[in-house]
C-alpha cells in the first residue's frame, strides 16, 4: 500500500514536472515574433538610415535587405553613374539579422567628398533577452584605388577600432585598433581579417550589433564583410538540464518520506 501511494504521487510529481518544462518550451522566444534589424550608414553628418521596412522576412525567420548591384547614393536614391554621381558617397550594401541571434553582413562605399571622410556602419539586431555561452565575431576590409589615381589609404580613425561587436549597446570585443591599410598602384587593393571567440559572457536583454569605423581616402573604395553571433544552449540542453532538477527534486521528496 505505501509503494502504491508512493508510485502515484511520484506520477503526480513528475507530471507537474513535465508540464514546466512544457511551459517553458511554450513560451520558447522561437515562438514569438521576430524583430527586424537595421542600419546605419553615415559620414558624421549624413546619414543614410536602412529601417525595419526595408527588411524582408525569410522562411527561416531571419530578415535580409540588400541593394542588389546598385550604388545607393548618401539621399537615399540609386545612383545611376558613379563617374558622375552627384553626391559625396555612395554604398552597396547585403545585410542579415536574426534575433536567434546573429548579424551578417557585406558593405561597401565609394567616396566622392573631394577630401578624405570618416564612415561608419551600425548594424543593430534586437533580441530575445538570452544568455550566451560563447561569441563569435568577425571582419574582413579592404580599400581600393577604384577611380586609379595611384594611391589608397583605409585606417582607423583617432584611437576607435575599426570593427566592434555591441550587446545591449555597450562595447563587447574590438579587433583591428591599429589598422592601416594603403595602396600605391594604379587600381591597387589591400585587405586584412580577424576574428574572435569568447567563452560565456553575461546576459543580453534587448539587442546585438557591430559597428564598423573608418576613414576613407578621396575617390576610393572600401568593402567589408563582418559577423556576430551569440550562441545560447540548445533547446535539448535546456530540456535536459529541467529533467535532471525535476528528478531530483523528486528523490528528495522520496527520500524525505522514507525518513519520516
Amino acid at each position: 500500500m505505501t509503494r502504491v501511494s508512493l508510485h502515484l504521487g511520484m506520477s503526480r510529481f513528475l507530471a507537474a514536472g513535465m508540464g514546466a518544462i512544457a511551459l517553458v518550451i511554450i513560451v520558447s522566444p522561437a515562438l514569438a515574433t521576430p524583430l527586424a534589424p537595421h542600419m546605419i550608414v553615415s559620414d558624421g553628418g549624413t546619414q543614410l538610415i536602412i529601417n525595419s521596412s526595408q527588411f524582408t522576412k525569410m522562411e527561416d525567420g531571419s530578415f535580409h535587405a540588400t541593394s542588389g548591384s546598385d550604388w545607393i547614393g548618401s539621399d537615399g536614391n540609386v545612383v545611376d553613374d558613379p563617374e558622375n554621381p552627384g553626391v559625396p558617397w555612395a554604398v552597396q550594401y547585403d545585410i542579415t539579422g536574426d534575433p536567434d541571434p546573429y548579424v551578417d553582413g557585406t558593405f561597401a562605399v565609394l567616396n566622392f567628398s573631394g577630401s578624405t571622410q570618416t564612415f561608419s556602419f551600425s548594424y543593430l539586431q534586437p533580441v530575445f533577452p538570452h544568455t550566451p555561452v560563447s561569441t563569435n565575431g568577425s571582419i574582413e576590409i579592404s580599400v581600393q584605388d577604384f577611380f586609379n589615381s595611384g594611391a589608397a589609404t583605409l585606417a582607423n580613425s583617432g584611437a576607435t577600432p575599426i570593427y566592434q561587436s555591441l550587446i545591449d549597446g555597450a562595447a563587447h570585443v574590438s579587433m583591428l585598433s591599429a589598422t592601416t591599410l594603403s595602396v600605391s598602384t594604379t587600381g591597387g587593393i589591400a585587405s586584412t581579417s580577424d576574428t574572435f571567440s569568447t567563452g560565456p559572457t553575461g546576459a543580453v536583454t534587448s539587442d546585438i550589433g557591430i559597428d564598423v569605423v573608418f576613414t576613407l581616402t578621396n575617390f576610393d573604395l572600401a568593402a567589408g564583410t563582418v559577423f556576430f553571433e551569440t550562441i545560447i544552449p540548445e533547446p535539448s540542453s535546456l530540456s535536459l538540464i529541467a529533467i535532471g532538477l525535476v528528478g531530483l527534486a523528486g528523490w528528495r521528496v522520496v527520500r524525505r518520506r522514507r525518513v519520516d
